[in-house]
């Protein structure tokens, strides 16, 4: 770490509780107040380095009055940097480096020590180490940076020297990652390879292209967005830049990065009022470009984020930079969990979230050719299975509109695995979920699935009938011409159509058994309503509607 020695008298100061005392032989003059900090002090020495002394003190005596105490509001740098300054004021030995060298400079600016009342003062000292020692060395400006504390760093952004410290190490990120040259050695055949870097002294020995992310990880937050703010005006590439911010939220936020503890990648965690103020941070400097942030990432901070109860903005950016990429999601990453505390919330996660995603999914371009092109987005539905609720349920499978689904075989198969889950449905809530499916949207397997699963109401079941008798009609009508138009074809089109006819009769045949097994059904409730309670409510009239749709496709075939 660079150093400069200044000072050249031996001397310091004894510490009795908060009161400092100098040691030169002679009695105080004067009493500096620094917060609870006293310092028992002489007056000519602070006079001939301190232009805020030199007025402070030149000022009262004029008025007649013997000044034996200055408070000292407005110095924001802490009592150790104080007494820092006051060691140069008595010429005492002490050392200048990285890690005091800024908070020392803005203190010469606040006290005045500058070339005008005294030559070789404080602020000059200061400004020569920082430019010729501190800014070159990549080191040092980041240990510099890491001792800013929040209590002046306004201060010393106020006197911009903040900016030569955050475009030093942003220039030296992008220089070096360009610079990376990887030289190929040949040894009795054998290649060798030997990354090097080229320019400034770094420092560090990780020699991988992103070699600096875990250095700038270590800023405190508002210099950590200062530096990457930089480093995009300076155009480097969103993927470094993004990684550099998801390397500081796994650091920090738990639960992102499952394989290392917060305490093994050498922070400790935040409390709960840092992590949400760092998740908001996170979400405005991440780049809004597609495809350069992981979608699992960003699950991980949206989570967090409704965790930490972050604001309403920083949840819907971040919802809608997951609908940019919601293909690329699985089931595990949608399990959101509801964190609502109201009594009426009983469901165990966050539907009307995944709402939203699908929401911005579908704006975003996402349907191609009338279907969306993507396995994975269709799995979504298959959180119906899970969550409680036939009314968040239905909700989130009427997300995806109808255009937008090439097939329900997916939808089926979600509506399926959530009747297994909640074997408990009564059959109205079960008609609610089967009214979602489009059944003429369902591939063959689908149907004959349908057909013998148990769990269906029977209205479904009857549907599923009815549309496969309707599309077995139009096959017939379609691609059995009449055989006088090509004769030589006549004999195994008409075997065909014999084939298929008994198998209208037999589905028809299945249709009629149905309806009556459902005539019967209607009839035995109607006794048991009458018998308990007087007459009963008419539950009929669907299934007879079915019936007469059904009676009308079998006298067409006829």
């Amino acid at each position: 770490m660079a150093f400069m020695k200044l000072g050249s008298r031996s001397g310091t100061f004894r510490r009795e509780g908060n009161d400092w005392y100098c040691k030169t032989g002679l009695k105080s003059d004067i009493t500096v107040k620094i917060g609870e900090a006293v310092f028992y002090l002489h007056k000519f020495p602070l006079v001939s380095k301190s232009g805020l002394f030199e007025t402070l003190i030149g000022e009262r005596t004029k008025e007649g009055e013997i000044i034996s105490l200055l408070e000292l509001h407005d110095f924001p740098f802490g009592v150790e940097i104080f007494e820092l300054c006051a060691k140069f004021c008595y010429s005492f030995k002490f050392e200048l480096n990285a890690t005091n060298v800024i908070p020392l400079f803005c203190a010469s600016v606040n006290l005045r020590m500058e070339e005008e009342i005294s030559e070789g003062n404080l602020k000059v000292q200061t400004h020569k180490f920082l430019h010729n020692s501190v800014l070159k060395s990549w080191r040092s400006s980041i240990q510099a940076l890491q001792c800013c504390h929040n209590n002046w760093i306004k201060a010393a952004k106020d006197l911009q020297i903040l900016e030569h410290f955050v475009k030093s190490v942003a220039e030296k990120c992008l220089s070096t990652q360009q610079e990376l040259v990887i030289q190929h050695l040949s040894w009795n055949g054998i290649q060798l390879v030997t990354p090097t870097r080229t320019g400034v002294d770094m420092g560090p020995t990780d020699t991988s292209i992103n070699w600096w992310y875990a250095d700038v990880a270590t800023l405190p937050l508002p210099l950590f967005v200062a530096v990457v703010s930089q480093l995009e005006n300076l155009g480097m590439d969103q993927e470094s830049i993004t990684g550099a911010v998801f390397y500081l939220a796994k650091r920090c936020i738990p639960g992102l990065n499952r394989r290392e503890s917060s305490t093994e990648l050498g922070r400790p965690l935040l409390v709960k009022e840092e992590q949400r103020t760092l998740v908001e941070e996170i979400e405005k400097i991440l780049p809004f470009q597609k495809g350069t942030s992981s979608c699992k990432l960003l699950f991980g901070l949206l989570k967090n984020a409704k965790l930490l109860n972050a604001s309403d903005a920083t949840m819907y950016n971040l919802e809608r930079r997951i609908g940019m990429q919601l293909h690329e999601a699985n089931l595990e990453d949608l399990l959101i969990p509801n964190f609502s505390n109201s009594v009426n919330d009983e469901v165990m996660y966050d539907v009307g979230c995944v709402h939203r995603l699908l929401h911005h999914f579908l704006s975003m371009d996402k349907i191609i050719s009338g279907g969306i092109q993507s396995e994975g987005i269709n799995e979504d539905v298959q959180l119906l299975a899970i969550n409680g609720g036939v009314h968040m349920a239905g909700s989130l499978a009427a997300a995806i509109p109808e255009y937008a689904r090439l097939t329900c075989d997916q939808l089926y198969s979600a509506v399926d695995i959530y009747f297994k889950a909640h074997p408990w449905l009564t059959d109205p809530k079960r008609e609610t979920l089967c009214r979602l499916i489009d059944c003429e949207k369902l591939s063959l397997e689908a149907c004959a699935h349908a057909v013998r699963n148990n769990r269906l109401p029977l209205r479904t079941v009857v549907q599923v009938l009815f549309f496969e008798q309707l599309r077995l009609r139009r096959f017939v009508m379609d691609y059995l011409p009449l055989s006088d138009e090509n004769p030589g074809h006549g004999h195994q089109q008409a075997g065909l159509g014999l084939g298929l006819n008994r198998d209208l009769e037999s589905m028809q045949a299945r249709v009629v058994q149905l309806e009556e097994e459902c005539g019967v059904i209607h009839r035995d409730i109607e006794r048991l309503e009458c018998s308990r309670s007087g007459p009963g409510l008419r539950l009929g009239a669907g299934f007879g509607a079915c019936g007469k749709r059904d009676d009308a496709v079998g006298s067409s075939t006829e």
